[in-house]
């Protein structure tokens, strides 16, 4: 969390390797797999689209898009609403070409931005005409390097991904949250279970684990799993013997798996990293990614001994 003159207390959004510095009590309200629409509860203020390059791209013909897309309900012009923040914006960016806008009896500004280093061309839209607030958002947008890990803050959770893994589904329902990733033949799910100790009330963790995770566990015994956050397991799966690896790949399944399920003592969360494969795992990269998924509250407290916890109840 940091403080910004115009903005005042401030957090990180990110969503699939895009990310906006908003105010605290801003949260993710929408969001698709170039797609971000952020605002207080029920009240989107930014809308942020982003995509690849393919081929050559015209940022002036992309906002011509744009401004006729207004034309349908409402109006877009050209418009300069950057001023005396334009120059930090434009070495960022290799084009930024600011808009404002109104529709619907609303009225914001905008910016289409073209991105050299990511390789992606982005769509920002604030519903305000406050151009000083509207620039410290645009000002704050980062977005990906091919090469580079896919950031995932939101809501109460924190995850980095290696960019070979696409987003392919999502999930935010109270009390799980399940993000799926594929690569080539490999997958990937993170998932987030909560309140813990509701859970676990009346069952163990490897006994709630085999009961969601049959297909991942069913085969392996439980060991255990130290993550730094709390205490977990972990199951390892694979063809047995060079038959069953031949048999799994003339099958074209995913024979080699791992899974891990940690409990996160400080936020009365459950963690979860699932990856399978048709080759052998890659164990620092499994590492890698349960060490940086983490709850906001786990990864951003003090190290209190983990007397952080919220109420036993939470979602």
């Amino acid at each position: 969390m940091t403080r910004d003159k115009t903005l005042g207390r401030t957090r990180r959004i990110a969503w699939n390797g895009a990310s906006l510095d908003v105010p605290q009590e801003w949260d993710a309200l929408a969001m698709g797999r170039g797609e971000l629409r952020l605002g207080p509860p029920g009240d989107a203020e930014i809308s942020l689209k982003w995509k690849p390059i393919a081929g050559r791209l015209s940022p002036q013909k992309h906002l011509k898009r744009v401004i006729a897309a207004f034309a349908r309900g409402g109006e877009a012009t050209e418009e300069d609403w950057l001023r005396g923040q334009g120059d930090a914006i434009r070495t960022r960016f290799e084009t930024v070409l600011p808009y404002a806008w109104s529709s619907g009896g609303e009225k914001g500004l905008g910016a289409v931005v073209h991105d050299q280093a990511s390789g992606l061309a982005a769509l920002f839209q604030a519903r305000t005409r406050d151009a000083a607030k509207a620039g410290q958002w645009l000002a704050s947008l980062r977005l990906p390097a091919p090469n580079e890990a896919r950031e995932f803050t939101v809501f109460d959770i924190s995850a980095r991904v290696p960019p070979a893994f696409a987003l392919q589904s999502f999930s935010f329902k109270p009390g799980h949250f399940t993000l799926r990733f594929a690569a080539r033949r490999a997958e990937l799910v993170l998932e987030r279970l909560g309140p813990a100790a509701v859970l676990l009330e009346r069952t163990d963790l490897t006994t709630l684990a085999s009961a969601r995770w049959p297909e991942m566990t069913r085969k392996a015994l439980a060991q255990r799993f130290d993550h730094p956050n709390g205490p977990g397991f972990c199951w390892d799966t694979a063809p047995v013997g060079q038959a069953g690896r031949l048999l799994a790949r003339l099958a074209r399944t995913r024979g080699f798996s791992r899974l891990a399920v940690w409990r996160e003592e400080g936020a009365n969360r459950l963690l979860a990293v699932g990856l399978s494969d048709r080759r052998p795992l890659d164990a620092d990269l499994f590492d890698a990614l349960c060490r940086f998924y983490a709850t906001l509250q786990t990864r951003d407290a003090p190290d209190d001994g983990g007397r952080n916890g919220d109420d036993a109840r939470g979602g």
